[in-house]
């Protein structure tokens, strides 16, 4: 292993990837398409449950809204009879990512050798036909609820979807740093590319700068395909401490750029 001094990430590697079915509403317990994909990324990076010693997801064992969470880390520790001396369970992590970087943190400073990492949600399948405001707070179907925190404040104006306050960031963020929407579609542009390298996504569709500029806004600087897709699925990947691995890795810095035609070749 290199010395102290290098930069934590690259001390830890992606040994395996797996995803559960993907779908719209797929009628499936969430548990189970969690253990599907953690037990297809464990498989994928050869290992047995025995290796496996960490645990990390997000956002935890949520229950509102309805679908935002398939499991946490206790449901699938017992589920698989995990024996793990590290776990990392909760919403206040750095983003969606936040438990991948936790479970980089774990590998790189010896609490953990092996740490499964997933994401799972069953919002298709817990909107039903009702859409969107069947599930979030203060919805129509979403029963009762009682807010804290930011939600206190922004449930009285009927604005619990993030695609609402993170639009005020957003805002902020081209006021002072002079951001572009064109430069925001290409997060949306990145994601349709990585879709067409997965079977597995629900979009397979090409989109273009353009297709991205017309579709309706949702909420100022935000359009339609800057909001996720209520779907039903899981994801799970394998981190571990490079020096334990013994096949061709991939770094976590190999993970922030799109390169389609790469994914296509380790797609196999």
């Amino acid at each position: 292993m290199d010395d102290l001094n290098t930069i934590i990430e690259r001390r830890a590697c992606i040994s395996g990837a797996g995803q559960s079915d993907i779908g719209r509403r797929l009628g499936r317990n969430p548990l189970e398409l969690t253990l599907d994909a953690c037990l297809a990324a464990i498989d994928h990076a050869g290992l047995t449950i025995d290796d496996i010693d960490g645990v990390s997801t997000y956002p935890g064992p949520q229950g509102m809204p309805a679908g935002f969470s398939g499991a946490g880390a206790y449901e699938v520790m017992d589920a698989l009879r995990l024996k793990c001396g590290w776990y990392n369970s909760g919403l206040e992590t750095s983003g969606q990512l936040g438990s991948v970087v936790n479970a980089c943190l774990a590998v790189a400073s010896g609490l953990a050798n092996h740490v499964l990492c997933f994401r799972s949600v069953w919002e298709g399948t817990a909107q039903g036909d009702k859409g969107r405001a069947g599930v979030m707070p203060g919805g129509g179907g979403g029963g009762s609820f009682k807010a804290s925190g930011f939600m206190e404040w922004n449930l009285v104006f009927s604005a619990p979807s993030a695609a609402i306050w993170i639009a005020l960031f957003a805002q902020a963020h081209f006021a002072r740093y002079g951001t572009t929407r064109e430069q925001l579609a290409w997060i949306a542009l990145n994601g349709r590319r990585n879709a067409q390298v997965n079977p597995k996504a629900i979009y397979h569709d090409p989109m273009t700068l353009d297709d991205y500029l017309v579709a309706r806004m949702i909420s100022t600087p935000f359009c339609l395909y800057d909001c996720d897709v209520p779907c039903d699925g899981a994801t799970a990947v394998i981190v571990l401490r490079r020096e334990r691995q013994k096949a061709p890795y991939v770094g976590i810095y190999d993970l922030v750029v799109c390169r389609p035609e790469r994914s296509a070749e380790q797609s196999d």
